[in-house]
């Protein structure tokens, strides 16, 4: 797992999609580890993981209607956002600014 921290289940991330992350889940959780957030009450997101930065949290879902190597990143703040999309590409994955695919 890398040095960017994982949260436990539990915290709400506010803002919209930001952009895109383009890799498999096996590619996540190589950085990461397991999804931290397995599911959603409201059946959309399958699966989650919600990431400590040093600008705030960030959080890659899994929505159902998403193709399997999609993950939309959203953040409350620009600068959270910015760090997690830098951090992504650092790490060898490609990042959709506009989450326009």
């Amino acid at each position: 797992m890398n040095a960017c921290c994982i949260v436990p289940p539990g915290p709400e991330i506010g803002g919209g999609r930001v952009g895109t992350v383009i890799a498999t889940q096996t590619e996540l959780e190589h950085l990461f580890g397991p999804p931290t957030n397995p599911s959603d009450p409201d059946g959309k997101v399958t699966r989650s993981w919600v990431i400590k930065t040093p600008r705030g949290h960030a959080e890659l879902r899994d929505y159902w209607w998403n193709a399997p190597t999609e993950w939309p990143i959203g953040a409350a703040t620009r600068k959270t956002t910015l760090w997690a999309k830098r951090f992504l590409r650092r790490h060898g994955l490609a990042v959709d600014p506009n989450g326009t695919l």
